[in-house]
């Protein structure tokens, strides 16, 4: 209980400092895969939706409450069903999302429906009995969805990949000391809808 309480004061520090230490993965590391027009799945803060923005893609931010920091709308969505229509985005991105909802399958149904080209999935992968604890310390921390069936390992995100009928295009592995606080391994799925 100690260890998480003070887990939350270091999260919420880092959180009030608007660093978002992803940044190079999320977005440099694989920028040729994002198109024109991106749909931002679980936005969050929302400060991805604007760094796109900033590098000139067009996008639309939905998450299933609405904790946005930024100067762009939100849609607030139930976290199953994407309210557009079809097809209608270039990429879709869900920035460790899954690991949040109860309905992984549905939702990245939901992805590849709404997707013409590409979904960018960063996930945290639960590789050993240290990531797990440390999976759900934060989920226990979290200010989003506490689900217990999200979390995966990587070769169980690669075969709800396969099952969805998705390509793997490239993996970007992030370091665990990339974000000492929460070190588990992660990584980022760059998918092709077939």
């Amino acid at each position: 209980m100690f260890l998480i309480k003070v887990l939350r004061i270091i999260l919420n520090k880092l959180r009030k400092q608007k660093i978002d230490f992803f940044l190079p993965y999320k977005y440099s590391k694989i920028k040729e895969y994002y198109g024109k027009y991106c749909l931002d799945i679980g936005s969050g803060t929302g400060r991805f939706s604007k760094y796109l923005k900033k590098m000139g893609h067009r996008v639309r931010s939905i998450d299933v409450v609405d904790k946005s920091e930024v100067d762009l709308k939100t849609t607030v969505f139930d976290g199953k069903f994407i309210p557009f229509g079809n097809k209608m985005f270039d990429t879709s991105i869900l920035m460790f999302v899954l690991h949040h909802t109860d309905n992984v399958k549905e939702l990245l149904k939901e992805c590849v429906r709404v997707t013409k080209k590409r979904i960018i999935i960063g996930e945290d992968v639960m590789e050993c009995f240290v990531d797990r604890i440390l999976g759900n310390i934060h989920l226990g921390t979290s200010p989003w969805s506490r689900s217990k069936n999200g979390f995966n390992t990587d070769e169980g995100w690669q075969l709800l990949f396969c099952q969805n009928n998705l390509k793997l295009l490239e993996t970007i592995t992030i370091s665990r000391c990339e974000y000492p606080v929460y070190p588990v391994q992660r990584k980022i799925y760059v998918l092709e809808i077939q």
